[in-house]
C-alpha cells in the first residue's frame, strides 16, 4: 500500500514540475523579452515552486490543488524581482530606445555675382563679362586654387545663408553670426571686413534663409573668407566657410 501511494505521489510530483516549469517558462519568457536571459529568471521560478510542492508533500498534504499552485507562482514570483529587473535591463540593452537628436545644416550662396575669379599657380585670373583680367599680386597656397565667386568693389555682395534643421521641436530660436575676412596667401585669416549677427526662427524639416549681404569695400582685394556660426543661445552648433573674391578697381580698367 505505501508503494502504491509513493509511487502515486511521484507521478503527480512529476506532472506538476512539467506543467509548471512550462508556464512559468512562457509567462517569463515573455517578460524578459524572450532572450537567453529569461531562461535563467522561468528556471529560478520553476525551480522553487517544485520545491514547495515537495515541502506540501512532505507535509502531509496529500492534495496539491490548481490555486496552491498558482500562490506558489505568485509567492516565488516576488522573490526574484532582481532577476526579472535584469532580464529587463537586458532586453533594454539588446533593443536602446532611438532618440530623436537635432541636426542642422548649413550652406553660404553667393548670389547675383559680376563674375569669377580663378586662383592658382599664376596668382589670380579676374573674369567679368568674359574678359579676363590677370593679377600676379597674390599667389595663394595651392590649398586655395580654383574659381570662386566675384563682386566689384564698393558694390553690395548679395550672400545668403541657409539654415536646414530637422529635429523633436516644432521650430528652434537660433541665432547667425557671419564673419568676413580678408585671407591671406597661407590660408590665415587676415583682416575682418565685416561682421553680423541676426536672430531667426528655424522651422523643423525646413529651411531658413538669412541675409547676410553687404557693401563691399574699395580695400583690400584678393579673396575673401565667409565664416557663417549658427547658435542656440550661447552654444555653436555649427560652423560653414566660403570663399569669394573682389578685385581692386585699377586691375579690371
Amino acid at each position: 500500500m505505501k508503494n502504491k501511494q509513493l509511487l502515486g505521489l511521484t507521478l503527480f510530483l512529476s506532472s506538476v514540475i512539467l506543467l509548471t516549469s512550462g508556464s512559468v517558462f512562457a509567462r517569463t519568457r515573455n517578460e524578459c523579452g524572450g532572450n537567453k536571459v529569461s531562461k535563467n529568471c522561468s528556471s529560478h521560478i520553476a525551480r522553487d515552486i517544485v520545491k514547495d510542492v515537495k515541502l506540501n508533500v512532505q507535509r502531509g498534504h496529500g492534495r496539491i490543488s490548481s490555486e496552491m499552485i498558482r500562490d506558489m507562482h505568485r509567492d516565488n514570483r516576488n522573490k526574484h524581482d532582481k532577476d526579472r529587473d535584469y532580464c529587463k535591463k537586458h532586453r533594454e540593452w539588446k533593443k536602446p530606445k532611438k532618440e530623436t537628436k537635432d541636426t542642422y545644416d548649413v550652406s553660404v550662396l553667393f548670389l547675383f555675382t559680376n563674375g569669377s575669379c580663378i586662383a592658382d599657380a599664376s596668382g589670380l585670373t579676374y573674369v567679368i563679362d568674359g574678359v579676363s583680367y590677370p593679377d600676379t599680386t597674390f599667389i595663394y597656397a595651392e590649398a586655395y586654387w580654383g574659381e570662386y565667386p566675384l563682386y566689384l568693389p564698393g558694390q553690395t555682395a548679395s550672400i545668403s545663408v541657409d539654415v536646414a534643421y530637422a529635429g523633436k521641436a516644432a521650430e528652434v530660436a537660433l541665432k547667425l553670426v557671419t564673419e568676413t575676412h580678408a585671407m591671406n596667401t597661407d590660408g590665415s585669416n587676415g583682416g575682418l571686413v565685416n561682421t553680423q549677427t541676426k536672430d531667426f526662427t528655424a522651422a523643423n524639416n525646413a529651411a531658413s534663409t538669412v541675409d547676410a549681404s553687404f557693401t563691399l569695400p574699395m580695400q583690400p582685394k584678393g579673396l575673401y573668407r565667409v565664416i557663417a556660426k549658427i547658435y542656440s543661445g550661447t552654444t555653436l552648433l555649427m560652423t560653414k566657410e566660403a570663399l569669394f573674391c573682389p578685385p581692386a578697381e585699377e586691375d579690371i580698367e
